[in-house]
């Protein structure tokens, strides 16, 4: 079950210059490119921080700005297999402060527990500092899940729908808009899976997602002038991560899908918490959890490291615990081999 935001699906006359400052800050992300020896690594971090989110009802965004972060600093320090999870969820850590209202930010403590208690609480808060340094403090960047929340209010206009003066206009413009969201929300997150597409600029992909949800809507375009306008896209400088999404990554996930959960509901039902969607009982048919594992959704792979973790903490290869923040990071810098 995923929270919500409960923000109305209207636009705003400061649309424009909400757009304007996104694309600003968006402007100083940092590139993204993942080397190939480290894609089985990333796989795995995208993987825990994704179920974590599911599990315990996590904003989207919070999810997409962790993954931004843990992308970027994992391609510029070497990380031991050990710390993955550490370096993962710290990140995640980071992004619930920016992007969740306070009570739902979750403790060191309880980030401990995601992991069986792997590391300790002042694991958390050192690695905390590093990055936070790492990033120059500079780590409220706009991704595409922020993007794409506000492109989707623009997502269908009346043009598309038909005669307005059809006695079912209003619940045929309420559907087909419904339908564009949820498709849209799932090809943001199959992107997620898809390394190739994380140096993507976020507001290109999340208008790529508006437009491949469009393409499997009956009778409708995929682009037009106004969603041109709106996004600063045309649809040619989406059509090729548009075919990749709907052609090569909505196939792989159908092909893959549990055929239990196959039945139990459509893939455009699938996906994390966003601002655009109610509270429902929605289940991620991309994540590493099985149709009957009785509810945990860490991944084989994150389980392992954490105990190997929990075995190499308990056998004193990580720094003290009672030393404060900052100096703790310093002291642990050679454990977490980022130099």
């Amino acid at each position: 079950m995923y929270a919500s935001n409960n923000i109305h699906l209207s636009c705003t006359e400061y649309d424009s210059d909400i757009l304007e400052t996104l694309k600003e800050r968006e402007s100083l992300r940092w590139n993204v490119r993942i080397p190939m020896a480290q894609v089985v690594n990333r796989s795995s971090v995208v993987a825990l921080i994704r179920n974590i989110a599911e599990q315990y009802s996590f904003q989207r965004t919070s999810v997409h700005l962790a993954i931004y972060l843990s992308d970027v600093f994992l391609k510029h320090n070497r990380i031991v297999e050990e710390r993955l999870n550490l370096v993962a969820l710290t990140c995640f850590y980071i992004a619930c402060k920016i992007e969740e209202n306070e009570p739902k930010v979750p403790s060191p403590k309880r980030l401990c527990s995601f992991v069986e208690n792997a590391y300790t609480p002042r694991d958390f808060i050192a690695l905390e500092v590093v990055i936070l340094n790492f990033f120059k403090w500079q780590v409220t960047v706009p991704t595409a899940a922020t993007f794409l929340d506000f492109f989707a209010l623009h997502s269908l206009q009346m043009d598309d729908v038909g005669n307005p003066a059809d006695a079912n206009f209003a619940e045929a413009l309420f559907k087909h808009q419904k339908e564009i969201i949820k498709s849209s929300l799932v090809y943001l997150d199959l992107s997620l899976s898809y390394y190739r597409m994380s140096n993507l600029k976020p507001s290109l992909l999340a208008a790529a997602c508006v437009a491949a949800a469009r393409t499997g809507t009956n009778n409708m375009s995929a682009w037009n002038e106004h969603l041109t306008c709106v996004t600063g896209y045309s649809y040619e400088q989406l059509a090729d991560i548009c075919s990749t999404l709907v052609f090569e990554l909505m196939p792989m996930v159908v092909a893959h899908a549990s055929p239990v959960l196959s039945r139990k509901r459509s893939i455009a039902d699938s996906g994390y918490l966003s601002a655009l969607e109610d509270s429902d009982d929605s289940e991620d048919v991309y994540s590493s959890r099985s149709s009957d594992d009785g509810g945990s959704t860490i991944s084989s792979r994150s389980c392992g490291i954490a105990e190997r973790s929990k075995r190499r903490r308990h056998t004193g290869s990580s720094a003290s615990s009672s030393e404060p923040g900052e100096t703790c990071a310093k002291r642990q810098k050679v454990s977490y081999n980022l130099m």
